[in-house]
């Protein structure tokens, strides 16, 4: 009887195993920042990488530079030049973006995720394979200085409330009471964190959170 012939059976690879396993030897292509963010302290970044055979893949990071580092990422793998240039028309017509240099794209992700850590966020989970968009975090990257959160102090932004009946109302401009607020109860927090209210009930709750006396000091 013949001997039955071991034969080796290759499984197609997931897209992420295929970004964990080859992404990085692909060539870094065209980066993009959205243009706002060091004004906001939020920022999209995309990052692609290129296919010899004319495909592209990518990942887009959403971080926040003012306190909690990743806040979101997704990922595609080698689509083609058609899906390609009807996602980049689209992407880059839903907000203003601008070109960026890939190693100052990867100083603010690896450093906002820093900086997230130090404030007790984690970036987000699907970073365990977007992270391979990015080119390894060694010396091999030059290092760039990057602020990050406001005026050097990590500061948490909430979300705005569009619903004018919850605005703050104020005999004179809010201008010139609000920053005395964010810096009292930043320090009343003792964590040295700076918080922005943007809704009513919840500038209420956090008064009563603290002495008033103190808080107005």
């Amino acid at each position: 009887m013949a001997k039955k012939q071991n034969r080796t059976i290759n499984m197609p690879q997931s897209p992420e195993a295929l970004i964990r396993t080859r992404a990085r030897k692909l060539e870094i292509g065209v980066c993009y920042i959205s243009s706002d963010w060091e004004e906001i302290r939020e920022a999209t970044i995309l990052v692609s990488r290129k296919h010899k055979q004319g495909g592209t893949s990518f990942g887009v990071f959403e971080v926040d530079l003012a306190m909690k580092g990743l806040t979101d990422t997704f990922y595609a793998s080698n689509i083609s030049e058609s899906e390609n240039t009807n996602f980049f028309k689209d992407y880059l017509a839903n907000d203003e973006h601008e070109e960026i240099d890939y190693i100052k794209a990867h100083n603010i992700i690896y450093g906002a995720i820093e900086f997230g850590l130090e404030n007790g966020y984690s970036p987000h989970k699907d970073f365990s394979v977007s992270q391979y968009m990015l080119e390894e975090d060694n010396d091999e990257v030059p290092l760039m200085e990057i602020e990050f959160g406001v005026n050097g102090k990590p500061t948490l932004f909430e979300e705005d409330d569009e619903d004018e009946e919850d605005s703050l109302e104020w005999e004179s401009e809010p201008s010139d009471h609000w920053p005395k607020i964010v810096r009292s109860l930043g320090e009343l927090k003792e964590e040295n964190i700076t918080t922005e209210y943007t809704d009513v009930d919840d500038f209420h709750k956090a008064i009563e959170k603290w002495n008033v006396d103190d808080w107005l000091s």
